[in-house]
Order: structure tokens, then C-alpha cells, then sequence
């Protein structure tokens, strides 16, 4: 019994480190993408009122950013070429949880889309934009928001599945 509640609390600390890296790795896409100040930088859609079984992708978020300082360094361009980054959902087989990618692409550019997987046990993935005086659950604007809230729901695996809820508010600052 001991053995398992130490895999259990094993398991569940490594969730919440996975987690609180994607919240920073979607802040710092969020801020690149504020920085960057191009019309329709930002692109949310929002979360479906119902969750079905379908194993499309979605887009939940698209951004325009400039590459990030270590990218540059790394060799690419550095003539104020945008990079596209979304965040997709994918449906899993079980029907209980998401996987959450990001896709990396130089818009209208020949280079394909690089996919990552950056979590397979999002349940809820929430976001809604601060345009200086109302919040709203979809951003289809020409001015980037002036915050974006995220806040995501996260379930561990097993048959004792737990819920996490994490949140984060992004500023251009």
C-alpha cells in the first residue's frame, strides 16, 4: 500500500511539473506573439459547448510570433520572419482526455509544420481575452488582446484518475 500511494504522489508531481512547463512554454508564444504587434497575431476560437468522440484536429489557438532568441542562434532567419504556432487538440481513443500539440511553421513558406506533443491528459482547455474592458471566450481581431486567461484541466491516468485544474493570466509586460 505504501509502494502504491508513492507511485501515485510520483505520478502526480511529474503531471504538475508537465503542466506548469506547457503554461510557460504557452506564455512565452503568447508574449512573442503580443511583441510581435501584427494585425490578427492572435487567433482563438472557443471551446465547444459539447465534447464529442471526433478524432479531428482542432485549432484552439493560432499565433504569428517572432522566432524565439535560441532559434536565431541556431541558424534561422533573423529578416523579421514570423513563425505560425498553433496549439491542436486531437481526441484520444478513451473518450476522457485530449491531446494538446503544437505545430511550429513559417507561414507561407515551403517548410512543413512540425508537430509536438506537449500533453495527453487535458480534459478542459479554456481561454478567454481581455480586450481592455470585457473578457470574451474568442479572439477573431485585428489588435492582439491586452491579457489572455488560460485555464486548463488536466486528469491523471489509472483507475484512481484525479482532476487538476491550473491557470495562468498572460500580459504583454
Amino acid at each position: 500500500g505504501g509502494m502504491q500511494s508513492y507511485q501515485r504522489g510520483m505520478q502526480d508531481v511529474r503531471m504538475t511539473q508537465r503542466t506548469r512547463a506547457l503554461l510557460t512554454l504557452l506564455t512565452r508564444d503568447i508574449q512573442r506573439a503580443m511583441a510581435a504587434h501584427v494585425p490578427y497575431g492572435i487567433h482563438g476560437t472557443p471551446e465547444p459547448a459539447v465534447q464529442t468522440d471526433d478524432p479531428r484536429r482542432t485549432d484552439r489557438l493560432v499565433l504569428l510570433t517572432a522566432p524565439p532568441p535560441t532559434a536565431l542562434n541556431q541558424g534561422a532567419q533573423s529578416s523579421g520572419a514570423l513563425q505560425r504556432v498553433r496549439y491542436v487538440f486531437t481526441a484520444l481513443p478513451t473518450g476522457h482526455t485530449l491531446a494538446l500539440q503544437r505545430a511550429v511553421a513559417t507561414p507561407g513558406g515551403k517548410q512543413t509544420e512540425r508537430f509536438m506533443s506537449v500533453h495527453e491528459h487535458v480534459q478542459t482547455f479554456h481561454l478567454r481575452y481581455f480586450d481592455g474592458q470585457t473578457w470574451s471566450d474568442a479572439w477573431q481581431q485585428a489588435e492582439v488582446p491586452r491579457a489572455l486567461e488560460i485555464t486548463m484541466v488536466v486528469r491523471s491516468a489509472g483507475p484512481q484518475a484525479r482532476t487538476y485544474q491550473f491557470a495562468t493570466l498572460v500580459t504583454a509586460d
